[in-house]
């Protein structure tokens, strides 16, 4: 636990040196970027490090089953994001679509590539579930 205190800690150190630096030039923009930087420099590498550790699992099967498919999918859907864009005529009509569109096809190609039948089960009971929680 101290280890991912003090890489938290480097990772609060990191975002606000950089958004001192950043925010003078590219104002709001400047700043979520630094706390981007941040958290690629000290969070993406350490915490699935830490996590793997805790959990007695090997780094490669986290980066491998976890990480890489969420992110090929993640980047199809901004390619496929990029190409639609352009044919929506007004900004508030992409507005409207273009996030729930994505929403949506990364939950379905989620469901049917990445989920274990397991995952898939929990998220077919979840309406089911939901509806109990909601009964009074």
């Amino acid at each position: 636990q101290s280890t991912y205190a003090w890489w938290t800690l480097g990772n609060a150190i990191v975002t606000i040196a950089l958004s001192f630096l950043l925010a003078p030039r590219w104002g709001a923009a400047g700043v979520a970027a630094a706390g981007l930087l941040g958290d690629v420099v000290c969070a993406l590498w350490v915490v699935p490090r830490l996590a793997c550790r805790f959990l007695g699992e090997a780094q490669s099967a986290f980066w491998t089953s976890i990480l890489l498919p969420g992110l090929a999918i993640g980047g199809v859907l901004v390619g496929v994001s990029a190409w639609l864009a352009p044919l929506l005529d007004s900004p508030t009509l992409r507005l409207l679509s273009l996030p729930p569109l994505i929403v949506v096809a990364y939950a379905l190609v989620s469901y049917g590539f990445w989920m274990t039948s397991d995952e898939r089960r929990l998220v077919r009971s979840f309406p089911r579930r939901l509806r109990v929680m909601m009964m009074p």
